[in-house]
């Protein structure tokens, strides 16, 4: 498994009119947090077959959802982020894989991350 991977593959901009909102999913990885972003117009799924790729770790389809065939690799939260005078807030859940945002987990993204703010819609 490749692991000299970013921690984030990105963070959303500031939020303007013609911007979707971007969908993220978290994960760890022997215990390390990631997180990974795409837009708003993708699902979940993608997301995940998507960093399981980067890992370079095959992946399994159950219940229409794609899942890391790997012990080490967790998905452990899963929604919604957006940019807003420049606080990234996060919300919301998936419906595939019946998960909502880990705030735990959020809270180690950002110490990655000491100028910016990330901040729980659902607080």
């Amino acid at each position: 498994m490749k692991t000299d991977i970013p921690t984030v593959n990105y963070l959303p901009e500031e939020l303007i009119p013609e911007k979707e909102i971007d969908k993220f999913v978290q994960f760890t990885v022997n215990n390390n947090p990631y997180l990974r972003l795409g837009p708003n117009y993708g699902t979940h799924d993608q997301i995940v077959e998507a960093f399981c790729k980067e890992l370079g770790i095959s992946f399994r389809k159950r219940d229409l959802v794609i899942y890391p065939d790997d012990p080490n690799v967790e998905i452990v939260g899963a929604g919604c982020m957006y940019c807003l005078d420049r606080e990234y807030i996060y919300y919301g859940d998936s419906f595939g894989y019946r998960i909502g945002p880990n705030k735990e987990h959020m809270l180690k993204i950002a110490t990655q991350f000491p100028d910016k703010k990330f901040v729980s819609k659902d607080a």
